[in-house]
């Protein structure tokens, strides 16, 4: 699969050369793993992660507090709130895994929580919440000794959503919602799809075509016919489906094709229909972020230091990932950043593509150091330049294909560009 995965790759005309990375860190109160995060307009959001997390911003994510919120008492077995959904910026829910009741409620910004699954049958582990009010939203989970279970709460009632997919296994839970209409996509910790017709009453088992090792993550409507799936089986496949068909058909996007062997972890959507994805890679300890506007076209992708687990945006495209170890980035230069000279790209690369011979030029008032390294991650050769001066690089005895150049000043800033041997 990754011979494949080369291969497409290489075959890629299309020669997008890297500008400057856009993600800027930003500054949270924790080191715990953040799960996931939901902006309720410009102003409002709100991150939960490990270890009972949740925190808020009032100014736009630029200041991040800890709620000290009270009502949230998980189980010994979970400490972990992975998913968070806000109708307004005083009312929400979030998810707590493996914990009973495993949803709770917010109406007061997140200081005082009550659980919002009183009277549920059946569902003992709770994964996924996606509200359209107050007092209408979705639950997913799983059964108690069975897999995936999903209902819907319209007040005062519960209507008891059928489930067409059967096991035993209560690690099958629902991880995610998505909604286009009276169209409803949930993905399950296992290698199947949920799809509703009739606005979430009845679900089908949909298969979109992956290794019985992989998990789905999150899914996402770009549109009612477009949607997008994320999975990560170990840094095998695409870890990207795609549908055009509202749901009932996928394929592997093979526009996402990388040297980085991804696995997805989260999906977002911007107010200009930018389609996000995060997650990690297979080739590194770190993170990766890809965005597209027009389905199956070629994404733009970034590296960032830690695997980003959720992902959310408000505005015109200000978009935060989260992550790993309290890692909160956006897509912006944030008044919190520390800039160095490095916001403005130093390194310059020409002619590229190139046959022979390319010139690499450093306008910074540092010496770089840089690697040549193939689309593989293998490293090819090791080079050094000084100060506001140039270096020739010789290629012409390597095959023709991608190559990166990556430069670090080894101590703030490393910047990674693509090469076309033609």
């Amino acid at each position: 699969m990754k011979a494949l995965l080369l291969s497409i790759f290489l075959m890629m005309t299309v020669y997008y050369c890297w500008a400057q990375n856009p993600w800027n860190q930003v500054s949270v109160p924790t080191t715990h793993k953040l799960n996931a995060i939901d902006f309720v307009n410009s102003s409002v959001g709100y991150i939960v992660g490990d270890s009972s997390t949740i925190l808020k911003t009032t100014d736009g994510g630029v200041n991040w507090t800890v709620l000290n919120h009270t009502g949230i008492n998980p189980s010994p077995f979970s400490h972990s709130i992975v998913d968070v959904h806000f109708v307004s910026e005083n009312v929400g829910f979030v998810a707590v895994l493996n914990d009973s009741p495993g949803i709770y409620k917010t109406t007061d910004g997140g200081l005082n929580w009550s659980s919002a699954t009183n009277s549920i049958s059946n569902m003992c582990y709770m994964g996924a919440v996606h509200a359209n009010s107050e007092n209408d939203y979705f639950v997913g989970g799983a059964g108690c000794f069975q897999s995936a279970k999903i209902d819907r709460f319209v007040d005062p009632n519960w209507l008891g959503s059928t489930v067409n997919y059967e096991s035993f296994d209560p690690n099958q839970y629902v991880t995610d919602f998505a909604f286009e209409g009276s169209v409803g996509l949930a993905t399950m910790n296992n290698p199947y799809l949920l799809r509703s017709t009739d606005n979430g009453l009845t679900w089908d088992t949909i298969s979109v075509g992956v290794n019985s090792t992989a998990r789905l993550t999150e899914v996402i409507f770009q549109s009612p016919s477009v949607a997008y799936v994320g999975y990560n089986d170990n840094g095998s496949g695409f870890a990207l489906k795609i549908s055009v068909d509202g749901g009932l058909t996928w394929n592997d996007d093979m526009t996402t094709a990388t040297f980085y062997y991804p696995a997805f972890l989260c999906l977002g959507k911007s107010n200009t229909n930018v389609v996000y994805t995060g997650g990690k890679s297979d080739s590194s300890m770190g993170g990766i972020i890809f965005n597209s506007t027009v389905p199956q076209a070629l994404w733009d992708y970034w590296s960032v230091d830690e695997p980003i687990n959720g992902i959310d945006s408000y505005g015109t495209n200000t978009t935060f990932g989260v992550g790993d170890n309290g890692y909160v980035v956006v897509n912006k230069q944030w008044p919190t950043s520390t800039l160095s000279e490095f916001a403005v790209d130093p390194i310059s690369i020409y002619p590229n593509p190139t046959n022979d011979v390319f010139t690499v030029g450093n306008s910074s008032h540092q010496s770089m150091k840089f690697e040549l390294i193939d689309a593989l991650g293998n490293k090819i050769s090791v080079h050094s330049i000084e100060a506001t001066e140039q270096t020739l690089i010789d290629i012409s005895n390597l095959p023709n294909g991608i190559y990166y150049l990556q430069s670090s000043n080894g101590a703030t800033s490393t910047t990674t560009k693509k090469i076309v041997k033609i």
